[in-house]
């Protein structure tokens, strides 16, 4: 007499389960590594160098790196210990970028004669390489005098 086993899943079923399993993983894998979910955004980094003159004002260069947003930026001047007035308190100054020009003398921003607030911006990011400027006219000599 013979006798007949039955079992619940064959062998086929359970090598199709794990590869329809290890499929959907790579997917979740591949998506993530390809971009295709949004992660967090990272911020331009770039090499910023200044430079200020009694005689001619200051200068601002992107050495390099990425190109930052100008509706993004801020550009602050602080005294240092051996720069500046009040050399035993820290003093912060805010440069206004309707004053700031790029290297063909174009303001970098514009302000609306009306309501006295940055209106929109004449170069719309700070490359790699530009350099913008600020005259010695629009610096506040309290601020960015030499002190040694």
């Amino acid at each position: 007499m013979k006798t007949v086993s039955e079992h619940a899943a064959s062998p086929i079923v359970g090598v199709m389960l794990m590869l329809v399993v290890t499929i959907i993983i790579a997917a979740i894998v591949s998506g993530f590594s390809g971009g295709l979910v949004n992660g967090q955004t990272k911020a331009p980094t770039a090499v910023i160098i200044g430079t200020f003159s009694v005689t001619s004002g200051m200068t601002i260069t992107n050495a390099g790196g990425e190109a930052l947003p100008t509706s993004s930026l801020i550009i602050e001047t602080r005294n240092g210990p051996s720069f500046g007035p009040n050399l035993g308190t820290s003093t912060i100054s805010v440069v206004d970028l309707s004053n700031v020009t790029n290297s063909a003398g174009t303001p970098i921003a514009f302000r609306n004669p009306v309501t006295d607030n940055i209106d929109g911006y004449d170069i719309t990011s700070f490359n790699p390489r530009d350099t913008w400027y600020v005259n010695i006219t629009n610096c506040n000599p309290a601020t960015f005098e030499n002190s040694s």
